[in-house]
């Protein structure tokens, strides 16, 4: 566009040139010139003359020179120049040409570079130039602000925290962290931080495992402390409840020990926790042991309340333990505590007690140290870190002092220590016994209800108050008051004469004393049992015999007791006895009856009232009245109790094992042996076969002439006792006759299943035939009513006859939690064998079939709620039995 007077002409492609003419002048040029001059002379002919003259320079290849220059650095708040380098040319000034500034970054600062070089009037250019400048941040921020020590009074509250000014030469965004350490005049202090959830993958406070109710592992800590103390221990307390409901809760209160750092804790074999955020700070971890000697403890609150855990450390072996660092916890970077241990008690929820054993659990947490406000001696630390983007630090630590405290409260107004009037039960526990302390640092201290201890012999209470400042400094005072009235006195009403055969009532008379009693029975002397009423003030003794010497001791609320006794002589045994002779009695000619008998004639008197039969048509042994010798030849053997071979057997043709020497036959089968010996005791004591067996164990004693009834007595010392089988007892049930059992023999050995195991039958015919030996009289029956049929498969069914001992079961009883193991050697191979456990009386409290191979094998039982005393475990195993025993206590 062409703007011309006002107006604009558009021109597109119009063709125009230039014609000019070029005057070009000669110059002194110092980079090499050929000058030719020419002189022509011409006369006025027109004859001409021309001379030439040639004038050459050489040409300028030189470059130019130019200096060096040297890198600088600087501090990023200088002022900084380049150097100008100097050039030089041997013709001439050249002329320096100047490069672009280029910035590089580096770390904490950057870097110039610029470059130069020389040009000379022929083009010649020299070498190039560079310089560098280097600006660094290496001064470290400064604080603005009051960062003096402080000194308190006592009592006087620690200041709030005050955050410092910083100010940097370089970066306007300084780092700047606060942490705070509070020591005490025994260690360190610090408050348990509960984590912000929402910004950790996994947060973890506590992680219990088994809660009843709880729907989340994780609980969180409401408030709690750990303290470090300068002995290696250390203290770790608070409350913690579920994330999801925080009426699941419990107070914690754990002791530790033998605080080591990693030199000392490594050499003893252990190790650490880590999820890959120790890095290299366990090296500074401090690690501590749970205390197991002391009561480590969760007691349950608010829907726990009532619940009552004790903790050990997890593992046992202490290789992690309860470790304390910056990244300690293993899930947080951050100044925190992580150990495992394991709890063991009850936890009552919702009405239900759930007992627990050995659940593993931890806490991952992390440490905040916090100042509070105290009397006590404490020195606070406050250190302020600044750090800028070139790590350059600055730290400034405040010390703020607390003087320590050692002065005890002082008691206002404090009472005469000695009383002076006795006032009544009544008026002690309806008056006010409350008193207060003042104290130089802490509030006033009220003790509103002291330790009251009774003191018996003198007829006061003694009333102990302790005051403990903040400080812990402590003021015991000590008060009496003395109580009208005086110690329990008891006496013992007794029943007018005592009776074997039934129940005795004995009665406590008290006279003084603060109720409730406590009454305490204990038999001194006697063979007698208390059934009922042994902590009331009446109580109930079975059937019994022996002088009776019974004692009582009455204990009332106050802990002051008296103890009193009663003697009564049993009249007459009437339990019963019987008059009996053994197997090996029978099996030697040359025995003597207490009645002056010797054997041979003794069985030729028993046989003449008829034969003896054993078993059943087709398997049966006769003996008859011309037996005798063979009777005694049979009677001197033992060997394993079988059934009857087919076919009716007798003298000479036998159809069970027996064995012959000069002649005589004598007895394989302990069973038969048995059976012959009771068939001859019921015809030597015409009353035996009538006889009751009326508990689960009888317990018999000589008698004091040759016969068991009429003026005879129990001779005093010769007390044995004869239990017989759960199995017997199940078949024939609690007063069966001793016939009853003579038939359940027979039919045994006449090859029927009666139910019951073979061995059992000859322990209980061998009971009979040595409990009333030589004449017995029944001093005391342990009697049952009735035999509980506890769980699991019947023990008696099998027909394989079970009489051969072939180990011992070693029982390791825990009673602590309220289990028993069972060892023993499985002596042949078998898919499963039983187990079966009687208590005392003889009945059984455990049953179970079991997978059983050969060799070693071990199992537990819970025995919860068994009642203490002795027990027996038998163990089938095809044709094999093992026995053990074991006592359990409270």
């Amino acid at each position: 566009d062409i703007v011309y007077n006002g107006n604009t002409y558009h021109r597109n492609g119009v063709n125009s040139d230039f014609n000019l003419n070029l005057g070009c002048t000669n110059s002194n040029n110092s980079c090499g010139t050929t000058v030719i001059r020419t002189t022509i002379a011409t006369d006025h002919c027109g004859n001409q003359a021309t001379v030439t003259q040639t004038i050459t320079r050489d040409p300028d290849n030189t470059p130019p020179t130019i200096s060096a220059l040297q890198d600088k650095s600087y501090s990023c708040n200088e002022d900084w120049s380049w150097d100008a380098p100097v050039a030089e040319d041997n013709c001439g000034t050249p002329q320096l040409i100047e490069g672009l500034e280029v910035r590089s970054e580096i770390d904490c600062g950057y870097m110039m570079s610029k470059s130069w070089y020389a040009i000379d009037a022929c083009g010649n250019q020299s070498e190039i130039v560079t310089q560098n400048i280097t600006v660094l941040d290496d001064e470290a921020p400064i604080f603005i602000g009051n960062t003096g020590d402080i000194i308190l009074s006592c009592g006087q509250p620690i200041p709030d925290f005050t955050p410092l000014t910083v100010v940097d030469n370089c970066d306007g965004n300084v780092t700047v962290t606060y942490q705070d350490s509070m020591v005490t005049e025994g260690g360190s202090h610090c408050d348990l931080v509960n984590m912000d959830w929402s910004n950790e993958s996994d947060p973890r406070i506590g992680w219990f495992q088994n809660m009843p109710g709880a729907s989340s592992l994780l609980f969180h800590v409401e408030q709690g402390g750990l303290d470090q103390f300068a002995d290696g221990t250390a203290h770790f307390y608070g409350t913690v409840s579920n994330v999801n409901n925080d009426q699941l809760a419990w107070e914690f209160d754990i002791w530790m020990r033998n605080g080591s750092n990693w030199e000392e804790w490594s050499a003893m074999g252990r190790g650490y926790k880590n999820s890959g955020i120790a890095g290299n700070n366990y090296l500074d971890w401090t690690y501590y042991e749970m205390d197991d000697s002391k009561a480590n403890t969760f007691t349950g609150i608010r829907a726990y309340a009532g619940s009552q855990l004790s903790l050990t450390h997890n593992p046992s072996n202490y290789y992690y333990g309860f470790q304390v660092g910056e990244n300690a916890n293993v899930f947080t970077y951050t100044y925190g505590m992580s150990g495992w241990f394991t709890y063991y008690g009850d936890i009552v929820y919702n009405g239900n007690t759930y007992h627990r054993n050995g659940v593993n659990s931890d806490f991952n947490l992390n440490l905040g140290c916090t100042e509070q406000s105290s009397s006590c001696g404490v020195t606070i630390y406050r250190t302020t870190t600044a750090t800028d983007k070139c790590g350059n630090q600055a730290s400034v630590t405040q010390k703020i002092s607390v003087p320590a405290d050692h002065e005890p409260p002082v008691v206002v107004n404090p009472p005469n220590v000695e009383c002076i009037t006795p006032i009544t039960f009544e008026s002690f526990f309806n008056n006010n016994w409350s008193l207060t302390a003042t104290d130089n640092c802490s509030p006033d201290i009220t003790v509103d209800i002291p330790e009251i201890n009774w003191d018996c012999e003198a007829g006061k209470y003694i009333l102990t108050y302790v005051f403990t400042d903040n400080c812990g400094n402590q003021t015991t005072f000590t008060r009496d008051v003395c109580i009208e009235g005086s110690s329990p006195v008891c006496s013992i009403i007794a029943p007018n004469e005592i009776s074997t055969q039934a129940s005795n009532t004995f009665m406590a008379d008290v006279t003084g004393g603060m109720d409730p009693m406590q009454y305490e029975w204990t038999i001194l002397s006697g063979n007698w049992n208390i059934t009922s009423g042994g902590n009331s003030s009446t109580v109930n003794l079975d059937a019994g015999s022996d002088h009776l010497i019974l004692e009582l001791t009455v204990t009332d609320q106050n802990g002051c007791s008296s103890t009193c006794t009663v003697e009564a002589d049993a009249p007459t045994s009437d339990l019963g006895g019987g008059c009996t002779l053994t197997q090996g009695f029978y099996g030697n000619d040359r025995g003597r009856y207490c009645d002056g008998r010797q054997t041979t004639p003794l069985i030729t008197d028993l046989m003449a009232s008829g034969p003896i039969v054993l078993g059943k048509p087709g398997r049966s042994f006769t003996l008859n009245s011309n037996d005798v010798a063979c009777i005694i030849g049979l009677l001197g053997g033992g060997g394993p109790s079988v059934a009857l071979n087919s076919g009716n057997g007798s003298c000479g043709s036998f159809n069970f094992s027996t064995r012959t020497s000069k002649g005589v036959a004598t007895s394989k089968n302990t069973l038969v042996s048995q059976a012959i010996t009771l068939a001859l005791n019921m015809r030597l004591d015409g009353n035996l076969g009538s006889t009751q067996i009326m508990g689960n164990c009888m317990t018999t004693a000589s008698s004091s002439n040759c016969g068991a009834n009429g003026n005879a007595y129990p001779v005093p010392g010769t007390e044995q006792t004869f239990c017989f089988s759960t199995a017997v007892l199940q078949i024939l049930g609690t007063g069966f006759t001793i016939s009853e059992l003579f038939d359940l023999a027979s039919r045994a050995l006449g090859g029927e299943n009666v139910g019951v195991g073979l061995g059992d039958i000859t322990d209980a015919l061998g009971f009979i035939n040595d409990g009333f030996d030589e004449c017995r009289i029944v001093t005391s029956w342990s009697v049952t009513n009735s035999i509980t049929e506890p769980d699991g498969d019947d023990l008696n069914t099998t027909s394989v006859e079970i009489n051969t001992t072939v180990g011992k079961i070693t029982a390791y009883p825990n009673p602590t939690v309220n289990l028993v193991k069972l060892a023993f050697e499985i002596p042949v191979a078998t898919e499963e064998g039983n187990i079966q456990i009687v208590n005392g009386q003889g009945i059984p409290v455990y049953k179970e079939t079991t997978p059983m191979q050969k060799g070693a094998k071990e199992l537990q039982i819970n025995t919860e709620g068994w009642t203490p005393g002795p027990y027996y475990v038998i163990v089938r195993v095809n044709a094999y039995i093992m026995y053990g025993q074991f006592i359990r206590v409270e």
